[in-house]
């Protein structure tokens, strides 16, 4: 290799300065990115987006649906490669259903535990959830109707209806109406007939 001097001017020497700048800025930027992508292996853009309808069933997003099995891996991402995060091991627990990827769905719980699960394992049966420590069941959507029983707080139950502010649940052997503040698994205004 053969060398030669250069003579360079001022206001080349800033040139070259600030050329080396933005390339280390760059680099530093690229670095981040990757570190980024490397969080999300494995796991399409398309996912991460949330768009209001599944990508694969077309349905909306986010959704309600209910845990059909008695067990049932949640994982950190849509494959049987992906780690085990969590085990559910109720039949009826209600899940919102935030994505879709292939036969795997993003689920998120009460409990704000999320992942990823297999599609077979779920059912569109309409649950809710108790969040309340208390709650009372009554005979008719009213504060003022008589109490059929009191439900306690992670008490699951099968939606039979629900009208802007209250949803009658069958759970166990009691059906009767709780106050939609009171349980998860229905969004604000929804109706079920």
């Amino acid at each position: 290799m053969i060398a030669h001097a250069m003579k360079l001017k001022p206001r080349d020497v800033a040139a070259v300065i600030v050329g080396v700048v933005f390339l280390l800025q760059t680099v530093a930027s690229d670095a981040q990115t990757e570190q980024q992508n490397d969080a999300t292996a494995g796991i399409p853009e398309a996912v991460s987006q949330e768009p209001s309808v599944g990508t694969e069933t077309k349905l909306p997003l986010p959704r309600f649906v209910s845990l059909k099995a008695s067990r049932a891996n949640v994982r950190r991402g849509p494959s049987r490669r992906h780690r085990v995060d969590w085990e559910l091991l109720k039949v009826g627990i209600p899940l919102e259903i935030v994505a879709e990827f292939g036969l795997w769905r993003q689920i998120r719980t009460w409990g704000e535990v999320s992942g990823w699960i297999y599609f077979s394992v779920l059912t569109g049966t309409r649950t809710a959830v108790v969040t309340s420590e208390s709650t009372a069941m009554r005979s008719s959507p009213d504060d003022q109707a008589p109490t059929i029983a009191r439900v306690h707080r992670d008490s699951i139950g099968r939606i039979e209806r629900c009208n802007p502010n209250w949803c009658k649940l069958q759970v166990e052997k009691y059906s009767g109406w709780i106050d939609k503040k009171a349980i998860w698994g229905i969004k604000p205004g929804e109706l079920i007939d």
